[in-house]
């Protein structure tokens, strides 16, 4: 899924609910379509909040903006560290895996 203008990730995610999704990067590289970074994180988080239901999320948390926004779309519950890896079990069943 490709971000370039406001609602492109959550009209493709409220069609086609992601089983597993990858967010690698939050970066300032589409300010002059979304005008600012609250705007792109948003979009990107809408990833996480149309996951379906058990889903898996593979979050890279050396980017600041993943790292403090992703549970504000979808709270931890229990932390688990498998194979050097945390994964942190979402409300909704769905894991995040994070990657550093």
């Amino acid at each position: 899924m490709g971000l370039s203008h406001k609602n492109d990730i959550s009209k493709i995610t409220n069609i086609f609910k992601p089983d597993i999704s990858i967010i690698t990067e939050i970066i300032p590289q589409h300010l002059k379509t979304m005008k600012n970074m609250d705007n792109i994180v948003r979009e990107k988080m809408q990833i996480v909040q149309n996951m379906k239901n058990g889903g898996l999320i593979i979050a890279n948390f050396d980017n600041e903006y993943i790292k403090e926004n992703i549970y504000k779309y979808n709270n931890p519950g229990q932390l688990s560290d498998t194979n050097g890896y945390k994964i942190n079990e979402m409300k909704d069943g769905s894991r995040v895996v994070v990657v550093r």
